[in-house]
Parts: C-alpha cells; sequence; structure tokens
C-alpha cells in the first residue's frame, strides 16, 4: 500500500475520531504531521513510517479497516462516490482514495497522485491532500477555484484541501479527466474505507 494513502488515511480517521495521548503525553511527529497513538513510535525513515502506520491500522478497534487495493475504471468513479455517500457506516468516517498517475507520465512516487472523497460528520466532501509530489506541485486548487467552487484548507494536524457541495462527483471527474486528461477506461488504484463497494 503506498506510503501516502495509508497516512492519509490514518491521520484523518484519528483526527476525526477521539484523540489519546500516549502515556507521558509525549507526541509524535514525522513529515510535519502529527500522531498521537499511545505505544507508537514513528522514526524518521518513511519504511519505518509506514510500518508504524500499518500498526495503527491493525490495532484499530473499530472493526473496519482499508480494504485491499481495487483497480476500477476512471468512469466508475461517480459509482463509487455515490455508495459511499449512500451506504457509508460510520457518519463521522469513510473514504474512497483514488491513485492514479497522469497521462502519458511514467508510473512512480514521482508522478503519484491521490484524489480522495472522506466522510466527515455526515457530509462526504472531495479533498485534495499533500501527501504526494505531485499532489503538492500540480495547481488543481486553482482548477478548482476557477470552477467557482468553494475550497476548505484545513491546518488540524495536515494540511489538505476540501470541497462540500452537489458539483463534488462532476468536480472529481473533471480533474480527472481535464486537468488529467484520462480517458473513461483508463484504470486506477481504489482504497475504500468504511463502506463496501458493489460493482
Amino acid at each position: 500500500m503506498p506510503f501516502s494513502v495509508l497516512a492519509w488515511s490514518q491521520t484523518r480517521k484519528r483526527i476525526l475520531r477521539s484523540t489519546r495521548v500516549v502515556p507521558g503525553g509525549r507526541s509524535l511527529e514525522m513529515l510535519g504531521v502529527m500522531f498521537i497513538d499511545p505505544g507508537t513510535i514513528i522514526y524518521p525513515a518513511c519504511l519505518a513510517a509506514s510500518q508504524a502506520l500499518i500498526a495503527l491500522s491493525d490495532s484499530d478497534k473499530s472493526g473496519t479497516g482499508i480494504k485491499p487495493p481495487r483497480t476500477i475504471l476512471v468512469r466508475q468513479v461517480p459509482s463509487v462516490v455515490e455508495q459511499l455517500t449512500t451506504n457509508h457506516k460510520d457518519p463521522a468516517w469513510a473514504h474512497a482514495i483514488f491513485i492514479f498517475f497522469p497521462a502519458g507520465e511514467r508510473q512512480s512516487n514521482k508522478t503519484e497522485v491521490n484524489l480522495g472523497y472522506f466522510v466527515e460528520n455526515g457530509k462526504v466532501g472531495l479533498e485534495w491532500s499533500r501527501f504526494t509530489r505531485r499532489n503538492v506541485a500540480d495547481k488543481v486548487v486553482a482548477f478548482i477555484e476557477e470552477r467557482h467552487q468553494a475550497v476548505l484548507q484545513q491546518e488540524n494536524r495536515i494540511r489538505y484541501f476540501r470541497v462540500e457541495g452537489e458539483n463534488i462527483i462532476e468536480l472529481g471527474m473533471q480533474i480527472l479527466q481535464e486537468f488529467y486528461h484520462l480517458p473513461n477506461n483508463a484504470k486506477i488504484g481504489m482504497y475504500t474505507d468504511g463502506f463496501d463497494w458493489q460493482e
């Protein structure tokens, strides 16, 4: 599983749910992101950080977890978001994260792009993280604002951008197809948590 996906998912989950403090009040910081969880040490190296985050995921007692990755087509994204909206099990938490690479570019950690839809306070929103180089570098937020969408910039331990409203499915498709030039039949990766998508 890409580190960016696990970090984004698990950090957001712990922000939305109750915050727990490690014994002695110690906090854990890596790459500018604050993780607070009992008995877990996050080392500076990305590999060790990934392993620590996997431990957080495995120790989650909620009965849910990030499901194995699936490959879907771009044209199936609206169906995924619709089912996330109607079938999420917890009004405080569920998500679908899509992983892809810009059309015509070599696949690597330098070109990986993450686009997510997260349930927060019962509402589904489109979210743009800053966990990959391309997510930071590409002017997607400006692209969204050009379409007269209000963008909420969140700074609560992690920095991400969120859009809510009726047009978030259409907006996501515009990002995929107009900004990144992915055709309807392009294959992309998907990670989900908190709901079951039926193809």
